[in-house]
């Protein structure tokens, strides 16, 4: 009697396979298993040979009668396999209006987390002027604050930033010559001194 073997991706949950078949050798005509295998796997790190074992309860019946001790019986675990989980970390891209000071994005976004389990991320760039334009928003590292890594086949992607280019402002200039301001200075002030006698 054999357990089964079977291959899941990582999503959180324990799985189990408790089907249990004859490999070799035949029950006679009539007989009926009963079996069932035990096994159970819920991270990468549970994958192990032989880790879904033929409980010890198994019987054959016929008719609703034990005929077990008819059988030389042998049992054979089956493998419960987890394999690891699909995970994108994204730095976050960025554009950024030019006012003489650097910016930066530490931001990002996670794909593929199973609930329960976290991870922190660290997200380094800078841009100050538009001529630096792109800047490689880079993910430095991570770590995984609950839950296992293992469970993960972990990639990264960077971010950009970029800034807008320095706005042009116009500027019109007026000369006035030193005549031209006593003038003007002279009317004010008459037109001032009206003022208070009136």
């Amino acid at each position: 009697l054999t357990g089964a073997s079977d291959t899941f991706t990582f999503d959180g949950a324990s799985h189990s396979a408790p089907a249990v078949s004859v490999s070799d050798g035949r029950l006679i005509s009539g007989d009926v298993l009963r079996a069932r295998a035990i096994g159970a796997a819920r991270n990468v790190l549970d994958t192990a040979e032989g880790n879904n074992p033929v409980a010890g309860d198994y019987r054959i019946l016929h008719e609703g009668e034990d005929v077990t001790a008819n059988y030389m019986i042998k049992t054979q675990a089956g493998t419960l396999t987890i394999l690891p989980r699909d995970l994108t970390i994204k730095a976050k891209d960025a554009i950024f209006g030019y006012d003489g000071t650097a910016h930066s994005e530490p931001n990002y976004d996670v794909d593929g987390l199973v609930e329960g389990d976290a991870l922190e991320v660290i997200v380094q760039g800078s841009i100050r002027h538009p001529d630096q334009n792109p800047v490689t928003n880079v993910i430095t590292g991570y770590r995984f604050t609950a839950g296992d890594e293992n469970n993960y086949s972990v990639t990264t992607e960077n971010g950009t930033l970029t800034m807008n280019d320095v706005p042009v402002h116009s500027l019109t200039i007026h000369y006035v010559d030193e005549e031209e301001t006593k003038v003007n200075d002279d009317f004010v002030g008459a037109y001032a001194e009206d003022i208070r006698n009136a």
